[in-house]
């Protein structure tokens, strides 16, 4: 082996060459089935995120479901009045407050790790009798501030 390298150990290649033909040797073939063993018991975080179980005009109630069961939590950035709970006509958590009117009728928040989600829903057919039957109209994915 010519040159050197940070290291005289003839594990470490001396030039990019080498390091090719480093993997040849005995130890250098177990470092990589190792190397391999370690990537493939990687943590699930690691992997591709769940796509988000949304739908547009999906019941609030089914979408916070389907939200808990994918590791989310409520997170609320309020508090909402009495007044906003009796307008939403449902006990989620997740509610953070209603308008009462507009396009966006109730917003509901919910945190996962870093990651904050915001939904707006709409009243749903049965709003006017309390329902709680909230339609989910659109929702927005965000990174929470730093504390």
């Amino acid at each position: 082996m010519s040159g050197g390298g940070p290291c005289a150990s003839p594990w470490w290649p001396p030039e990019p060459i080498a390091a090719l033909r480093h993997w040849g040797r005995p130890g250098g073939a177990l470092a990589l089935v190792l190397a391999a063993a370690l990537l493939a018991q990687a943590p699930a975080e690691r992997s591709a995120p769940l796509p988000l179980p949304l739908q547009a005009q999906q019941p609030i109630l089914a979408a916070d479901v389907r939200l808990r069961q994918q590791g989310w939590r409520p997170g609320p950035e309020q508090t909402p009045s009495a007044f906003e709970r009796e307008l939403a006509g449902n006990a989620l958590a997740s509610l953070a407050a209603c308008s009462g009117t507009g396009a966006g009728f109730c917003r509901y928040d919910y945190r996962r790790g870093p990651q904050r989600l915001v939904l707006i829903t709409v009243p749903g057919a049965q709003a006017r009798a309390g329902a709680g039957d909230g339609r989910v109209l659109r929702w927005q994915l965000e990174s929470a501030p730093l504390p």
